[in-house]
């Protein structure tokens, strides 16, 4: 019988990321400190190992990437050859290659490595590799951007993995909004391989330890319980005795009663005891329980953060800019689930600090800062909460242009902006279609990232994240979560006589106050809590209940319990009727019918108060604000009729991309007119208004900067967004759209039609 090596695939795929994620660790160190032989061991016999187990597998493909791999490294290892950044570029694109090979295997597929890594990897190996790759090597190496296939790939879950085809269109790493909000991985994982988790073998055998104790415990119970049941039955057997009253009152009969009474009295109470020993022996055992089997699904937060390293790297690939990035507290371990959602927000406020924050190295230096910028990552617990921050040592984010954004978005009203301190604007950009970029590239800057990266952390990981900034010195995004979702701290509170379950994450206190220290400031209900103006409102109103009369009710009262939600600037006060409980509980999603609940998160069965409401507080503080102020920007902000559906002006010589892009915009109901090159495109810009422009760059008679620029003289449309979609892709050329006044620029290679779309609406304020 032929051996059947397929039922190994999974665990050898499991296997083969362990190593590459070793490997990434070991090369970015390398770059920092090339001389350390002991690095260059470690990538090695990474490489070795996978080299030696894919032979095994006979997984030839695999086999000879990381044979070449492991001859380029061995070279390193005898000083055969020198460590240069050529040698080290090739040596990441070779282990980026070989990760793409992992994530075809998981669908099923072994693919051939490209002929090119091969050849660039066997003249390393050699010492005949140049100094400077040339630019044709660069072209045929994988695609320095960031590509999600590879950061899957090496993600803890190796059952999630994209499968995507590069000879239709490429993945940059860019997190789209759809990607985000769904947070879930396109296509189903490889259907042989189940989902699978190391556990360390010291929690499985306290688990088992705790399971002998509970088995124990639970036998004895058993054996008391058949003593309560036989003394029911000599109960029962006197029942016949009972009945006959005058029975009772023989003095004979009256003594084998008090007799018997007195014995069953005693037994009655010695199984009491014993069995209340038992109860009091389960409830911990069963909490140790419940501890040690979550601890089963924890992993390493490394696990993220390892897969970042490439990240930075080939961002500053792509931007030209130069930083480092620092990890601490990856060995804090939290809810496996948990991490893989993780992972894309992590990656989008990675993106944002190297495109956003850290300055280019000539603004560093003017400013006295290093030339190369710092990203921190950092992670622990505190107060039972996972707390992760995500730093860097850039300009900061410019308030005053957040504020001006907003302002023109219709995010926030003028008189709502003017009571706002810095650091509330700084919040801001966790609304949708909020971005202070100058130019939007396909990279970042459409706005449609950190609202969504809000709603991923709040929404499916219970969490908060906050910003704080310094403006010349950096940015600090916060994130607080819970180390698991399968079972949350919650507050059980009544409304009206109704019970509902606030998660205690997004409870900061809750104080008792008489009512007459709540007051008035601006129209609004507030109490002065440790020195600082806190605003109130009733829990009752924001759910639609009888609502108080802005303070007339609540003085009614002779004091008030009041949960107050937030840090900082932003907390709130929401009035309750009573506070019930404290309770761990496992949150059960809401049925079909109910998920439409704006305000309602899930449902918890309560041993003492039924089916119970979870309130998703988030969604309440911002229903709460609005009540606080009612006329909001969006009111006043009201789209002109006779100005829809908008009307876009599209410029491109090539009729398959012209036709394309007319066809995309049309079918999401736009009204479109074409334009055949930069001449034509600039004399229809000169006859109508139109709401958009798109345009190429690459035209006869006059290029898309050249257009842009003339268009921009025209007076109708100094102001009309312009997205400028090209087949260049270099950071000059980005620099060049932008000094041409274009507002977008989405490079050809990496078109992706809901990127467009995303840009055009928010560019339109849609």
């Amino acid at each position: 019988m032929a051996f059947d090596r397929s039922k190994f695939i999974p665990r050898f795929i499991e296997d083969a990321n362990d190593h590459l994620r070793a490997m990434n660790r070991g090369l970015v160190s390398l770059v920092e400190n090339p001389s350390d032989s002991s690095l260059v061991d470690a990538v090695f016999r990474a490489a070795h190992t996978i080299k030696g187990s894919s032979r095994m597998m006979k997984l030839i493909h695999i086999s000879e990437m990381a044979h070449v791999l492991e001859d380029v490294l061995d070279g390193l290892r005898k000083k055969n050859i020198a460590y240069s950044h050529t040698v080290s570029t090739v040596l990441f694109d070779g282990m980026d290659t070989l990760s793409k090979m992992m994530t075809s295997l998981s669908q099923g597929e072994e693919t051939e490595p490209p002929k090119k890594i091969m050849a660039l990897l066997k003249q390393a190996a050699q010492g005949e590799l140049e100094d400077q790759v040339d630019q044709e090597d660069q072209e045929n190496c994988p695609d320095p951007k960031i590509d999600s296939e590879i950061e899957d790939s090496l993600s803890p879950d190796t059952g999630a993995v994209v499968r995507t085809d590069t000879d239709v269109q490429k993945d940059d790493g860019n997190v789209s909004r759809d990607s985000l909000k769904k947070n879930e991985i396109s296509g189903t994982a490889m259907g042989a391989v189940e989902e699978t988790i190391r556990v360390d073998v010291n929690k499985l055998d306290a688990l088992i330890n705790l399971m002998g104790e509970v088995v124990s415990t639970h036998k004895k119970a058993e054996t008391h319980a058949r003593q309560l049941h036989d003394l029911f039955l000599t109960v029962d057997d006197f029942k016949p005795f009972f009945e006959k009253k005058e029975q009772i009152h023989d003095e004979e009969n009256s003594h084998a009663f008090e007799k018997f009474f007195h014995s069953l009295h005693d037994r009655l109470k010695q199984l009491d005891r014993k069995m209340q020993g038992y109860l009091g022996q389960f409830h911990p055992l069963m909490g140790q329980m419940q501890e040690r089997s979550l601890e089963l699904r924890m992993v390493p937060l490394s696990t993220v953060f390892d897969t970042l390293h490439m990240v930075v790297r080939d961002l500053c690939r792509h931007s030209e800019k130069t930083v480092s990035l620092e990890v601490s507290g990856g060995d804090t371990e939290m809810d496996k689930k948990m991490t893989e959602h993780l992972k894309d927000p992590l990656l989008h406020m990675v993106r944002n600090c190297i495109d956003h924050g850290v300055e280019p190295e000539a603004v560093r230096l003017k400013a006295g800062k290093p030339p190369h910028g710092t990203i921190s990552i950092g992670a622990g617990i505190e107060g039972g909460r996972v707390c992760i921050s995500v730093a860097d040592d850039g300009g900061g984010i410019l308030v005053d242009k957040v504020a001006e954004k907003a302002l023109s978005r219709g995010i926030v009203t003028e008189s709502s902006l003017k009571e706002m301190k810095p650091l509330q604007v700084a919040q801001l950009i966790f609304n949708p279609g909020l971005s202070t970029a100058e130019i939007i590239t396909d990279i970042s800057g459409r706005g449609v990232g950190m609202d969504v990266v809000r709603q991923n952390i709040e929404n499916i990981l219970n969490g908060t994240i906050t910003v704080e900034t310094t403006p010349g010195r950096g940015t600090v995004f916060h994130i607080r979560l819970p180390e698991t979702i399968a079972i949350i701290h919650v507050f059980i509170v009544t409304l009206n006589s109704v019970c509902y379950a606030i998660p205690a994450s997004h409870v900061t206190e809750i104080v008792s106050i008489p009512a007459n220290e709540i007051f008035k400031a601006q129209e609004k209900d507030v109490l002065r809590l440790r020195g600082e103006l806190v605003p109130v409102v009733s829990m009752g109103e924001v759910l639609g209940h009888a609502p108080f009369s802005h303070g007339v009710d609540i003085r009614k009262e002779t004091s008030v319990l009041i949960l107050i939600s937030g840090q900082k600037e932003d907390r709130l006060g929401m009035i309750i009727d009573s506070l019930l409980s404290e309770e761990e509980q496992v949150v059960k999603p809401l049925p079909l019918h109910m998920r439409g609940l704006h305000l309602v998160t899930g449902a918890i069965l309560s041993d003492s108060h039924g089916i119970i409401l979870v309130l998703h507080m988030l969604h309440m503080v911002e229903q709460a604000k609005k009540i606080h102020s009612p006329v909001t920007a969006s009111s006043e902000k009201e789209h002109d009729p006779e100005r829809f559906p908008p009307h876009i002006l599209v410029v491109d010589d090539a009729v398959t991309t012209r036709e394309i892009e007319k066809s995309i915009l049309e079918s999401h109901g736009y009204k479109v007119t074409v334009a055949i090159d930069g001449v034509d495109g600039f004399k229809k810009a000169g006859e109508f208004a139109y709401d958009l422009i798109v345009s190429d760059v690459d035209m006869p008679r006059l290029d898309g900067f050249a257009m842009t620029e003339k268009i921009r003289a025209i007076d109708m449309h100094a102001h009309t967004p312009i997205v400028i979609v090209t087949a260049r892709d270099s950071q000059s050329d980005m620099k060049k759209g932008i000094s041409s006044g274009a507002n977008a620029y989405i490079v050809k290679g990496d078109f992706d039609k809901n990127n467009l779309l995303e840009t055009i609406e928010n560019l339109l304020g849609l």
